[in-house]
């Protein structure tokens, strides 16, 4: 075989898992090498948290992340949010605690993250090149052949592929890394834009565009995920936290037909504790014309919007309201009815759900069950956490696991 080099391992992506798992092997002794197709590492890294890297949750746990259930509570039992803080502590990282669990570099930049974990890689040896993008991955006399479309051809005991998810294109994401994985005969379970900003088909949400507000957010088909937190109205249909941390449930559901989803506007009732409420509301202010009837309860553009759904007169009595007028009230404040007809575009996307099926990589190790020596981390995989700095966990978390399971 004919290489530029030989390596105890060469790690495939110079993202967030790639260069944890090359600085894992590199720290038990490995010779490690990281190939990035991109022109730099960890592009992604430095884009986080909208440059501020919300690099872990504090309370990070299994149910704040769609699919890949092994995979997830391997990651978690490994690595917890707590240890994760350790760990970049470790590399120098001072950091600050926010609202919800989410860490953040205490400079208040991703560069406060990056730079200490490139500083850390390149002490204990990990040799990383850019500009290398790899167009096959086969064995050859026991060891895997690396060839990269720029011509070198690397020799490794160890590969690992992490090379990402097809999301934020402009930031690196391709589909190289689900070339790879099939190559080697892994499945990949469906993917789809997931933390993205949903389409609406409701043409009157339209009306609510620049509004803010703390809502849930449910799906009516395919087990009924829901996403409680802050929405943001748009003209296209809706954003926000809440939003993006449903989409990925939308997004799968989608290929069968539009996803029909329901909206509360006061997540924080019971449903028979609203409807009493609401119910006290009226008799208080019976004498409250329809237009004054959500004054200091909804904000008013949401409550007219609501009141024209409901098509109410917004000059009769609150009294005037009929058992039907207050049932559709009710719906439309605690079940409001919406039709997510797409997501925005894949380059809005911050991950992907889906990727290599879970069953096919061994979650104490993130070796391959079909290729041994072969491992796979981060967003290849097939787990996708809600916003908050869970994905960004369980990438480290992966990447660290793989590179502590190499053998060489």
């Amino acid at each position: 075989m004919t290489s530029s080099a030989s390596f105890d391992a060469v790690v495939i992506g110079a993202g967030a898992s790639g260069l944890c798992a090359a600085l894992a092997a590199a720290q038990r002794g490995a010779r490690a090498l990281v190939l990035e197709a991109g022109p730099s590492a960890g592009r992604k890294i430095l884009a986080s948290g909208n440059g501020r890297c919300n690099l872990t949750n504090i309370n990070a746990a299994p149910d704040d992340y769609l699919g890949g259930g092994a995979l997830v509570r391997a990651a978690l039992d490994r690595l917890s949010g707590k240890q994760a803080v350790e760990f970049f502590e470790s590399l120098g990282v001072l950091t600050a605690l926010e609202g919800g669990g989410r860490v953040f570099p205490r400079a208040g930049k991703s560069t406060a993250v990056l730079t200490p974990l490139l500083c850390a890689a390149g002490e204990a040896g990990v040799k990383i090149e850019t500009g290398r993008r790899v167009n096959s991955l086969s064995r050859e006399g026991g060891m895997w052949r690396v060839k990269t479309q720029e011509g070198p051809v690397f020799a490794a005991k160890n590969a690992v592929l992490a090379c990402g998810s097809s999301a934020a294109p402009g930031l690196g994401g391709s589909e190289d890394g689900y070339a790879l994985a099939k190559s080697l005969g892994h499945r990949m379970t469906p993917t789809a834009p997931a933390l993205v900003p949903l389409c609406v088909l409701e043409k009157g949400l339209k009306r609510l565009a620049g509004i803010r507000a703390d809502v849930s957010l449910k799906t009516l088909a395919g087990g009924g995920a829901v996403s409680t937190g802050e929405a943001l109205f748009t003209n296209y249909g809706i954003s926000g936290p809440a939003a993006l941390n449903l989409a990925a449930a939308c997004a799968l559901a989608l290929p069968r037909g539009p996803a029909l989803c329901e909206m509360n506007l006061f997540p924080e009732y019971a449903a028979a504790e609203f409807a009493e409420l609401f119910r006290s509301r009226v008799k208080t202010f019976a004498c409250r014309p329809v237009k004054h009837f959500f004054a200091g309860f909804l904000q008013e553009t949401v409550a007219n919007l609501v009141l024209d759904m409901a098509g109410l007169d917004r000059n009769a009595r609150a009294d005037s309201f009929s058992e039907t007028a207050r049932a559709a009230l009710i719906r439309f404040c605690t079940a409001w009815k919406f039709t997510v007809s797409g997501t925005r575009p894949l380059s809005e996307a911050m991950a992907m759900a889906g990727g290599i099926a879970a069953e096919e990589i061994d979650p104490q190790t993130m070796q391959s069950r079909l290729a041994p020596g072969v491992y796979a981390a981060g967003e290849l995989l097939e787990p996708v956490g809600r916003s908050g700095g869970f994905n960004l966990h369980f990438a480290w978390a992966s990447g660290l696991i793989a590179g502590n399971s190499l053998k060489f």
